[in-house]
């Protein structure tokens, strides 16, 4: 039996939309499928009934018949997930809110983390705001990214440009220059890398539950993906947020039904996201 807590369970229900015997966006199939994927275990295997037939009851007969160590790995990799859907949500309709800011998000990443057996962060662990802006960055080794050689040209270029603008203060240009770039060092190191991308548990999914073409991936889900298998760390992530809808202010209806302006301080954000996730993947290089 895990050691949640009546809070901690409702804060998870909270986040995983488990009302109405539902869990995020599972179907019957696809619920199963994510459970094996994540602990090895058939959830419709008859031992997690008891409570139900409902996706959301046989959830809540595993934590309360499994130890921590096993009910916070299948939760560490729902709540990842379940913060993958509520930030292409929040995209999709232009709300400006944060998901990985809200109380239920918190509290349930903090539970996983203590069924995991890890020290609950901080805010002195936590990488701020101020610290991310503070890195420097003498070059950008954009000659070791492990992507296909004949873009770097083209993506160099585009990266010059992008300085000329946020130095100009063209900051919508330097923001929408950013995500096209960090879009296309990502598209290219899936293309090096398939197996590892279309494995990953944040690989987007079609309807009839396969996996899209990378044509077919938002920036939310290629920088989702890099940060699952190693290739962009938390921090990256974290601050991305801005870069992820970059498409979205192309288009000025787009920009205006959205409000977004972006500011000096938006664009700085972006660009420190770009250096950071090109040092960082050719760090990580495409280790397995």
């Amino acid at each position: 039996m895990s050691s949640l807590t009546f809070v901690e369970k409702r804060q998870l229900e909270d986040f995983l939309d488990m009302g109405g015997g539902y869990v995020l966006d599972f179907s019957n199939r696809t619920f199963q499928e994510f459970v094996f994927d994540a602990v090895k275990i058939d959830i419709y295997a008859g031992k997690y009934d008891d409570k139900g037939g409902s996706k959301a009851n046989h959830l809540r007969c595993f934590w309360e018949k499994e130890g921590d160590p096993l009910v916070g790995r299948l939760l560490k990799a729902m709540v990842e997930y379940g913060l993958d859907v509520a930030e292409s949500r929040a995209e999709y309709t232009g709300d400006k809110s944060e998901p990985r800011k809200s109380v239920a998000y918190r509290k349930s990443w903090h539970a996983v983390q203590r069924l995991l057996g890890n020290p609950s962060p901080t805010t002195d662990q936590e990488v701020t705001e101020e610290d991310f802006l503070r890195q420097k960055f003498s070059t950008i080794p954009f000659d070791r990214l492990p992507i296909e050689g004949s873009i770097l040209p083209l993506i160099q270029e585009r990266f010059r440009e992008t300085e000329k603008c946020f130095n100009a203060g063209a900051n919508l240009s330097a923001v929408i220059l950013s995500g096209s770039i960090l879009e296309a060092v990502l598209l290219g190191l899936g293309q090096a890398n398939p197996k590892q991308f279309n494995t990953a548990k944040a690989a987007p999914k079609d309807e009839a539950g396969r996996i899209k073409q990378f044509n077919g991936w938002k920036l939310a889900e290629f920088i989702s993906v890099a940060h699952e298998i190693g290739a962009l760390k938390q921090d990256v992530r974290k601050f991305s947020d801005h870069l992820r809808g970059f498409r979205n202010y192309i288009h000025p209806y787009e920009q205006l039904a959205t409000g977004f302006n972006p500011d000096k301080h938006t664009a700085e954000i972006c660009l420190t996201v770009l250096k950071a996730a090109i040092c960082q993947i050719t760090e990580w290089g495409g280790k397995s």
